[in-house]
């Protein structure tokens, strides 16, 4: 269990930190301490995958481990792209953002998954992995990746077209995939029956709050912010990665 925290600590961690690299990248320069920092919480972040992905398999949680396993690959990828970025042989950022930022996405729901697996195997909650609410979570997790992965192509497309608009729908459904568990949490003896508490309804809520937070980010940004807003709404990001996260398992 141990290992799925830390597992789960690094992802939140790489992500944060990527998304301040980012913008030395894209507004600054690149410096060496935030480059090292990023490549040294992504290759810990590797590590645990692959070590989780193992471990599952051993367990008999083979299709947690499969997933693991991918996700490992996925990441391998993503910081593939980034060192080729860095060693002169891609000067193509778009493909480097692309690739880590669908590394760090395909990471979110699964992360989510494996933790609510594995407390439920462990008896630290009696809600099923895959009951509706846990589903309602992985799936808020996978539109806040999908809407991170087209807002970075949004950086670049510009404020229109189909990546504009899939980042809008995405941050939507977000939203409203939070709004559905935040109910289903509320529900009356649903907490007493799965062995919760009113703690995963409050992390929910967090997480709901830092979504609409990010929203408002994002239409100062398209109303002629600074491009720092931007940045302010991918941070943002994290912490309803990191509030959702916490809503799964007991508080």
């Amino acid at each position: 269990m141990g290992l799925v925290y830390f597992q789960s600590f690094m992802l939140g961690a790489v992500f944060a930190v990527g998304v301040w690299q980012a913008l030395l990248i894209n507004e600054i320069s690149a410096t060496a301490p935030i480059v090292l920092l990023h490549s040294f919480l992504a290759a810990l972040y590797a590590a645990s995958t692959a070590a989780v992905g193992v471990q599952t398999l051993r367990r008999g949680f083979k299709a947690l481990g499969y997933l693991n396993v991918g996700l490992f690959l996925a990441t391998a990828l993503g910081g593939s792209a980034g060192l080729a970025y860095l060693a002169g042989a891609s000067a193509s950022t778009i493909l480097m953002d692309a690739a880590m930022m669908t590394a760090v996405g395909f990471g979110m729901p699964a992360v989510a998954l494996t933790y609510a697996s594995v407390s439920a195997a462990s008896g630290l909650t009696r809600e099923p992995p895959l009951g509706g609410r846990p589903v309602l979570v992985y799936t808020a997790l996978a539109s806040a990746s999908l809407h991170l992965i087209y807002g970075a192509m949004t950086v670049y497309a510009g404020l229109s077209g189909m990546t504009y608009y899939g980042h809008v729908a995405m941050g939507a459904v977000t939203g409203m995939c939070l709004l559905l568990a935040i109910g289903v949490s509320t529900k009356k003896g649903y907490a007493e029956a799965n062995g919760l508490s009113r703690g995963n309804a409050a992390m929910l809520a967090l997480a709901l709050a830092f979504t609409i937070l990010s929203g408002v980010f994002g239409a100062l940004f398209v109303l002629g912010g600074p491009f720092m807003l931007v940045f302010a709404m991918a941070e943002s990001s994290v912490l309803v990665y990191a509030f959702a996260f916490l809503s799964l398992g007991r508080r």
